[in-house]
């Protein structure tokens, strides 16, 4: 298995990399860690758990990262909208920001 990438251009697909990764991991025979306890969790007690805990993360950051660019983009259509508001374009631009805000969370 590998480590979470480092994406230069985060994007849905990356995404769906990451949590690829995360459920190979659980598909892996058992891996005990050695600790000194028991451990709360089944990631303190098992490396394949720990590392699909690690893609799950890398996956999250990512998504943040996609729901940001996602409602940037969402801005800057409502804002042309706005000075094309009484066109049908504006009207179209308007519609999309919604959707894609709504996508963004």
């Amino acid at each position: 298995m590998c480590k979470p990438f480092d994406y230069k251009n985060p994007g849905i697909t990356s995404i769906m990399m990451e949590v690829t990764s995360a459920s190979s991991a659980l598909h892996m025979y058992p891996d005990p860690i050695e600790n000194d306890y028991e451990g709360e969790f089944l990631s303190d007690v098992d490396g394949w758990a720990k590392h699909s805990c690690e893609h799950m993360r890398a996956a999250n950051a990512v998504a943040r990262e996609v729901g940001n660019e996602i409602r940037g983009l969402s801005g800057i259509l409502h804002k042309l909208s706005r000075d094309l508001e009484d066109t049908p374009e504006g009207k179209k631009l308007f519609e999309v920001s919604l959707k894609l805000s709504r996508i963004a969370g």
